[in-house]
């Protein structure tokens, strides 16, 4: 049982590639005032973190601080982007025809280019995501 509103807590747990950290830092106050922090992207959990936090505090000014980071990058699938490759290479191909310059278009080439390629962000299953985090917050 918790007799003192002051104090700090901070735990970190890896859950099927992500890594949460949370801090609570808490300070006496007579009401229950709960300010939340999160990763950009899971601001949908905010109101979840505060109602826990209600049950578990009857009063006390908390700020919870939440990192939720994909380990090993951003969750995302690799696409090529059609539209620019195709005009990128046609472009290429007209450049040398018209200046009679030499060498290949090739794979190493369009590579080079970032722009050849996109990455689309999947978005985290929010339940999943509030499940591990509620196991932190724990």
């Amino acid at each position: 049982m918790v007799k003192s509103m002051t104090g700090f807590g901070r735990y970190r747990g890896s859950y099927d590639g992500l890594d949460i950290l949370c801090e609570v830092k808490s300070v006496n106050s007579r009401y229950l005032d709960t300010n939340v922090k999160i990763s950009r992207g899971f601001a949908a959990l905010e109101e979840k973190i505060k109602q826990f936090a209600a049950n578990k505090v009857s009063r006390g000014k908390l700020d919870i601080y939440v990192s939720i980071e994909r380990i090993g990058g951003e969750r995302g699938e690799i696409a090529v982007n059609e539209e620019f490759l195709k005009t990128y290479v046609t472009l290429l191909k007209d450049v040398k025809k018209r200046y009679g310059l030499g060498g290949k278009v090739s794979v190493d080439t369009v590579a080079s280019r970032p722009e050849v390629f996109t990455t689309e962000r999947r978005d985290e299953d929010m339940d999943k995501v509030w499940e591990y985090l509620a196991a932190v917050l724990e």
